[in-house]
């Protein structure tokens, strides 16, 4: 076989090797809230409406659909019926608005439920679809059903913000430092706020500038007890506390946290946000706690509280797996390369190299008379590995300054 031919053979064997080899990622990816099944909409108008369709469900914590369809639905389904299998089929999740318009029949339907039930009254859908019968085009017309839907939920989030319970004068993000900006607040806020109400279980986060003589999670529980947050008689609910000053920051968690956030957990739940906080991203880490949250009451609430055994992997650990995969395939890859060519190189090679010169050396002309080993010295350094101080204290349950029971920790960023 000629040589560059050869080569060429090696390389295509290590490259296929290493694409078969390598671990296929399934990320999560985003939910598609716009569909088209009639093509009355170009592929750049699709990605602009969908964009725009998933701020606002990032924003409000409520997934935002519309589907253009045709009638073929009829066969199987009624438009109502049709419009719960669209909802399902897109994995939207338990807080939604999706309009469903049948251009062939001229029908329209609006489901929704959650908390969107809160703002989209009978009457109130009507005034969303007539928002969209006003324009002209598609496009105009899906814009502006987002516009108004938007409209009704930012309406709702402000008044609850604005409506503090008798026992409870303070929102649900206090921030005495500074560290978010004013359209940075409002927004963790509003969010902190629906997933609170859905959960019945208070998300709070707090920012002081520096700790007593408590240590964080301590000065955590009582400042969530103290202003009176938490739902219910056993104060369900959750607090992450930052004190700027010593980069210090605490987790508490009583009531139904208890059974939430075992000590597992929570190892987890640092590390959704706090690689954000080690770079300064108070907003992007504030968020993701409040997500992590979230998902541990309802992983919780259907029996089964993150703890040893279904701990999953964070993107960070996703990547890793993905990335020493890849390498392990390649260097795979790149043996069995070696091999194949070094079975090649032995078919043509009829000469073979002597290592050793007893074939030039007479027998018996050289005598060794002193043969000597010496040891010299042996010199032996170690040094302590560093220990982890990003957690600190905690994990379990300790009780606030009145008695109450919570669970959780203390520790850097």
């Amino acid at each position: 076989m000629n040589k560059k031919y050869r080569i060429l053979t090696i390389i295509l064997i290590a490259v296929l090797l290493a694409v078969l080899a390598a671990p296929i990622s399934v990320l999560a990816a985003e939910k598609t809230l716009i569909v088209d099944e009639i093509g009355k909409l170009s592929d750049s108008e699709k990605a602009t409406l969908n964009a725009q369709a998933q701020r606002i469900s990032e924003t409000y914590g409520v997934d935002v659909a519309f589907f253009l369809v045709t009638d073929a639905y009829k066969t199987d389904y009624t438009l109502p019926e049709y419009t719960e299998a669209c909802y399902k089929k897109q994995n939207m999740g338990q807080n939604g608005v999706i309009l469903l318009v049948d251009e062939v029949s001229m029908k329209w339907y609006i489901a929704y439920t959650g908390t969107a039930m809160d703002v989209l009254t009978e009457q109130k859908a009507e005034d969303v679809f007539d928002a969209y019968d006003e324009e002209d085009t598609y496009y105009d017309r899906i814009v502006a059903y987002l516009n108004a839907v938007e409209t009704l939920l930012s309406t709702q989030g402000s008044a609850s913000v604005n409506s503090l319970p008798a026992d409870r004068q303070l929102p649900r993000f206090v921030d005495k430092v500074g560290l978010l900006n004013e359209q940075q607040a409002e927004q963790l806020t509003k969010k902190l706020d629906e997933i609170s109400q859905r959960q019945q279980f208070d998300v709070v986060v707090a920012v002081v500038p520096e700790l007593d003589h408590r240590e964080a999670r301590l000065f955590a529980a009582d400042f969530y007890e103290q202003n009176g947050f938490g739902f219910g008689k056993d104060m369900d609910g959750a607090i992450l506390l930052l004190a700027t000053k010593d980069r210090d920051f605490g987790f508490a968690s009583c009531g139904f946290g208890l059974t939430a956030f075992t000590p597992v957990g929570q190892e987890y739940l640092d590390k959704l946000f706090l690689p954000y906080l080690k770079k300064d991203q108070y907003f992007e880490a504030f968020m993701a706690y409040a997500d992590g949250v979230d998902d541990f009451v309802t992983k919780a609430k259907a029996g089964e509280p993150y703890d040893k055994g279904n701990i999953p992997k964070t993107p960070e650990e996703k990547f890793k797996m993905r990335l020493n995969g890849v390498w392990i395939s390649l260097v795979v890859a790149l043996l069995l390369a070696l091999g194949i060519t070094s079975s090649w190189k032995r078919q043509l090679i009829s000469v073979r190299r002597e290592d050793l010169a007893h074939a030039y050396v007479r027998e018996g002309s050289v005598i060794l008379n002193v043969q000597n080993d010496q040891f010299l010295y042996r010199n032996v350094s170690r040094t302590l590995r560093p220990k982890d101080k990003d957690r600190g204290s905690g994990g379990g349950s300790f009780s606030s300054s009145s008695g109450t029971s919570f669970t959780g920790h203390s520790g850097k960023y």
